[in-house]
Order: structure tokens, then C-alpha cells, then sequence
């Protein structure tokens, strides 16, 4: 998939794929100027994928703002985890590795659940970073993603932006008792 990149287009192109009941297996994504380039692998989670139109049509509207895709995952979310019970000592694992001056690595280690891409995305965007390059993979049932990461601004990011984005993360992947 190709887009014009913006904040928070990772967490609506997985948000729009686990809407489909499709499931990420892996991920490449990367920025080249002002384009963001996308490789998805995913599985359907039960029966055979939606049509690439239904998936055009989702991605569309709710890039366009004409359909509300939180409200439509949520209720999938609370249904999905009335039938799964999550392991209380599957615990995330969020670190942030600065490996240049302008490059900041954010590793998320978790338990995979759906929609856990489109979950972290959307917390990544609404702090306001942008995520300029990933790589997702899911192992069994774990995931071990890492997100390349920048200010929106494009400035750099400072210990209080990585503290704070690391605290939102552990706070939305806290197992649910």
C-alpha cells in the first residue's frame, strides 16, 4: 500500500485491516519523502479476506473522516475479549533505544491480541510521533514490533517525549483482569 504519509496512517491501515477480521502477521513500513509505502502480510481471522474494494472503501472513508473507525473497533474489542481470556502474567515489554542523533527505535513486546497494532499505532500518533519506518512480526503469540520514531514536527525527541510515550504504551497493554 502507498499513501501520502501522515500521523497516525499506521494506526488506520491496521485498524482497517483488523476491522476486516484480517490479522498482521508482519510488516514493513517505510517513509520515502513524502509517501509512505506499506507491505502488510496478513491472514483472515476466521473464513476467506474481504475483497481489495471493501478494503479500498474502508481505508478511504475513514481517511476522508467519514467513518468513525475507533467506535467500530471498540465494540469488536470488548466482544473479542469477553471470549478470550488473557494471560495475567503476559506482561509488555516497551523500551525506546536511541541509535543515532536523529533516530529513535521504540521496541513493543507483547502478547498479541486484536487490533494490538492499531491499539500502539493510535498511541504513538496521539502523542504527536510520527513513525517514519516499522518492521511488525508476530512469533506464535507474541509480537515483537519496532517502530522508528520522530517528533511531528520533525525535531528531535527529547527524554520527556520518549518517558511519556513510553508510559502511555504500558498503560493501554496492561493485561485486562
Amino acid at each position: 500500500m502507498g499513501a501520502p504519509d501522515q500521523i497516525g496512517l499506521v494506526a488506520i491501515v491496521a485498524g482497517v485491516l483488523a476491522m476486516n477480521r484480517l490479522a498482521v502477521r508482519a510488516a514493513k513500513v517505510s517513509t520515502i519523502g513524502e509517501r509512505a509505502i506499506s507491505e502488510l502480510f496478513v491472514r483472515p481471522l476466521f473464513g476467506e479476506p474481504p475483497a481489495h474494494e471493501a478494503l479500498y472503501i474502508d481505508l478511504t472513508r475513514t481517511l476522508a473522516g467519514t467513518f468513525d473507525l475507533k467506535s467500530a473497533l471498540s465494540g469488536r474489542a470488548q466482544s473479542a475479549a469477553s471470549r478470550k481470556p488473557v494471560d495475567p502474567l503476559a506482561t509488555a515489554q516497551v523500551r525506546i533505544h536511541r541509535v543515532s542523533e536523529s533516530q529513535v527505535v521504540l521496541d513493543v513486546r507483547a502478547h498479541d491480541a486484536p487490533a494490538l497494532l492499531y491499539r500502539v499505532a493510535s498511541c504513538i500518533a496521539r502523542e504527536g510521533i510520527a513513525v517514519t519506518g516499522a518492521k511488525i512480526s508476530t512469533l506464535g503469540v507474541d509480537t515483537v514490533d519496532a517502530f522508528f520514531i520522530k517528533r511531528a514536527d520533525g525535531g528531535e525527541l527529547d527524554i520527556s517525549d520518549t518517558e511519556s510515550l513510553v508510559r502511555v504504551l504500558e498503560r493501554e497493554l496492561e493485561p485486562l483482569l
